[in-house]
């Protein structure tokens, strides 16, 4: 029995699963920045980084630049980033929707697991030529300067996080495409 568990799983991590595809599309005129989108959580597997536009907690207002993947765990897994080119001047609104371990408590037979949902949308303004690495973990996100060198500066100062929506542990997503926001209440 083992033995065909095994098997199974095997095949399954090297099958994987499908992705959708992404549908940010590149601009191919005019001055244009690099982001790279990242994350820091340990084990993130295939989490989606969403360009947001009019309605910016709405799932259907949002396009799909590409999956982010890091393990520093027990499985192993290619770490990924997303990589994209945007307009230069211009103001952008990313999120990397986040579900992440926080705390298990145990009581006699009963194991009572807490996940956290995070989904922050952060925005700034690119600036023309210049490269960013935009940062993302379960309790906030920076904004990294990426200098000819390779040097990494901080400069979270240049970005502010939109507060409009709230966070729900129900997937509004579809497809495999994770997404934990929703309309603030009023």
């Amino acid at each position: 029995m083992f033995k065909k568990i095994l098997i199974v799983f095997t095949l399954a991590m090297v099958g994987g699963c499908a992705t959708p595809e992404p549908e940010y599309v590149s601009p191919s005129d005019g001055p244009v920045s690099e982001i790279i989108v990242d994350t820091d959580v340990p084990i993130a597997v295939n989490k989606p980084v969403y360009f947001h536009y009019n309605n910016l907690c709405e799932f259907s207002d949002v396009k799909l630049a590409g999956y982010v993947s890091k393990s520093n765990g027990p499985l192993y897994y290619a770490d990924d980033v997303v990589k994209v080119t945007v307009k230069a001047d211009e103001v952008v609104y990313l999120s990397l929707p986040l579900d992440h371990f926080h705390d298990a408590e145990f009581k006699g037979t009963t194991t009572t697991v807490t996940m956290l949902y995070t989904q922050p949308i952060l925005s700034f303004i690119p600036k023309a030529d210049t490269s960013y690495r935009v940062k993302f973990n379960p309790y906030n996100v920076s904004l990294y300067i990426i200098q000819k060198n390779g040097q990494e500066i901080n400069r979270s100062d240049l970005m502010s996080l939109v507060g409009e929506c709230e966070i729900s542990s129900d997937d509004k997503g579809e497809s495999g495409k994770a997404f934990y926001l929703k309309s603030a209440t009023r």
